[in-house]
Formats: C-alpha cells, structure tokens, sequence
C-alpha cells in the first residue's frame, strides 16, 4: 500500500485580453468617474466678516427731551443719516444713572453662583433664558445672562439666589423705562399711513410668549476691582449687514439698533421699532 501525496497546484491566474473593452458606455463612465473626481470649488460669501466703514466714526445722536419740541428737529435729515448706520444714540432718555447702577451691582451676584448652579439655568434652543455657555479662553473673562419675565426663571433663580427678587425688580424697573422709551420712538418714526395691523399682532405674540429681554455681560475676570471709569465703554462696536461700525458712545447715552425687518425705505423714511 502506497502513501502517495495528491498535490494539486492552484488554478491559473486569469489573464486579461490585450484588447480594450467593448462596453458600449465606456466614454460616459469615463466622464463620470472624471467629474466625481474633481475637488468642487468652495463658495464664500463675498464678506465673510464685516468691513470697518472708516468714514463713521461717530452716531446720530437724538435728543429724547427735544424730539418733540424742537422746531429745529428735521425727521427725514435724521433717519436718513440712522438708515446709513443701522443705530444711533439716544441722550437726555430719563434713566437716572441710579438706576442702572443698582441693576449692574446687583447683577454682579449674578456672575459670582457657582458653576453647578449657573449649569441648572442654561440657555438652550428650548429655554431662551439663563446663563450662555462660553467656552475657550473668553470663559474666564466673559460672561452672558438672559433675564426675561418668565416665571419659571423666577422660580428656579430665587431656589439657590436669595437676592434674585431683589434683582429681578430692579431689571424690570430699567426694562419698564425702556420699553416707553421704545414706544415713544415708534409712534415718533412710524409713518402715520402704515398699516399697523401686522405689527400689533407680532408685538401682541411676541409678548404672550416672551416679552422683553435683557442681557447681563460680564467683560472682566473680577469686576469688584473696577471704579466707574474704568467701567466706561471708551470704544463701541456694532457689527450689521451694513457693515462694521466703531464709535464711542456718549457716557449716559443708549445705542438704539435698528431691526432688519423694519428698515423699509418709503418715501425716504425708515421705520424703526
């Protein structure tokens, strides 16, 4: 009996024709492995970050007290000059100097919570108050709160925030202010011709849901150590469609912004809210 071996060698390799393949759509598959091959070309918008306007270098400045009694006060010279802008300063407004320091000491416990609290009331796309989350090196420098009429704010603040009331009184009182504020320039900028209907009805929604809203920044590591001066905003920056605006702002004066959908030019006027 023999223990022969059946060795068997592996198959022949296959070896391609030396001829070029027949198939009838080679030169569209060609074409299409061409272009998908190809790195598209990117797109950007043509400004990606808004320019300086280097000619402004200072914003119409309105006075609340004269608005109305002037006889010098030329509406259309103004908003034409706001129109260009996008904002302007609003001096002699009848907020006492009082009160905004009370609502910017008191807000300094706002940023003292610890991280634990200040984590329980994040602003999200589902909660539009509470603190902002910052991250990198601005984190320790800066910081964002949102206060609004919400009760439920109210009622998760004043859990952990003894002074919250205390707080949240003063801002409503600024806010109040500034709400009439913004409703005397509406009634002083808006064309009497307008339809007011659609308006109404915005402003009836957004204050069901919302109302106003005001935001608390903190732009120092430790804000105890600055004096009034040094609190003074020596230089403004406002960053719009119409570009990028550098001013420094009158001591006492509010910077007023102008929305988008309400710089409607009719006439040469621009309507304001």
């Amino acid at each position: 009996m023999s223990n022969s071996l059946d060795f068997r060698a592996p198959p022949p390799s296959p070896v391609g024709p030396g001829r070029r393949s027949t198939v009838a759509n080679d030169d569209i598959l060609t074409d299409f492995l061409h272009q998908t091959l190809i790195v598209p070309d990117l797109v950007l918008p043509d400004r990606v970050f808004p320019r300086q306007n280097p000619n402004i270098q200072s914003l119409p400045k309105l006075d609340f007290e004269k608005l109305n009694y002037s006889e010098d006060f030329k509406l259309e010279d103004v908003i034409e000059v706001i129109a260009q802008t996008g904002c302007f300063e609003l001096v002699n407004h009848g907020i006492s100097s009082n009160l905004l320091w009370d609502v910017k000491e008191c807000g300094k416990g706002v940023f003292r919570l610890e991280d634990e609290k200040k984590q329980v009331v994040l602003r999200s796309n589902e909660r539009l108050y509470g603190f902002v989350e910052v991250n990198g090196d601005d984190k320790d420098v800066s910081e964002e709160f949102v206060w609004c009429r919400d009760e439920s704010l109210r009622s998760e603040m004043e859990g952990f925030w003894t002074n919250y009331t205390n707080f949240s009184e003063k801002v409503e009182n600024l806010m109040s202010k500034i709400e009439n504020i913004s409703e005397s320039l509406l009634k002083l900028f808006l064309d009497p011709s307008t339809p007011k209907s659609r308006f109404q009805d915005d402003s009836t929604a957004d204050k069901e849901t919302m109302g106003s809203m005001c935001y608390l920044y903190k732009h120092s590591k430790n804000t105890d150590n600055l004096s009034n001066d040094d609190e003074y905003v020596y230089e403004f920056h406002v960053y719009s469609k119409k570009g990028w605006v550098s001013f420094s702002p009158d001591r006492h004066a509010l910077v007023v912004t102008i929305a988008d959908q309400l710089q409607v030019n009719s006439q040469h006027l621009c309507y304001l809210l």
